[in-house]
């Protein structure tokens, strides 16, 4: 019988193609850096500490995108050029787990709700 065993992960990565160039993304948990690498250079790379929404400019092959990050209650880094969405989401995993911490939040407020309203 195998176990999955679901290791921490401090730095999560994930790989597009952007304008048909190879582009890796991360993100390190502890540092809070974010950061997107192209033809083996950074083209863009901040902190993102406690402030949750994030916007910035970014070129690969003469192309300018934009990049909306934004993390208050769910997680959401997405690729657009002008009004075209390019890459919905950069980091996939992250935005699922933010999801299913989100919803497991919710689901043990409404059970302590439920048993507050029950015992009065």
């Amino acid at each position: 019988m195998s176990s999955k065993i679901i290791k921490y992960e401090r730095i999560q990565r994930e790989q597009h193609v952007i304008a048909g160039i190879p582009v890796q993304v991360s993100y390190d948990r502890f540092t809070t850096r974010f950061t997107i690498a192209a033809e083996g250079c950074k083209k863009y790379s901040k902190m993102l500490c406690f402030w949750p929404v994030h916007n910035a400019k970014f070129t690969i092959n003469s192309n300018s995108f934009n990049l909306k990050i934004r993390y208050f209650l769910l997680w959401s880094a997405k690729v657009t050029s002008g009004e075209e969405v390019v890459v919905q989401e950069l980091l996939p995993r992250r935005r699922r787990r933010a999801m299913m911490l989100l919803g497991y939040s919710v689901f043990i407020i409404l059970i302590k709700t439920i048993m507050v309203i029950m015992a009065a």
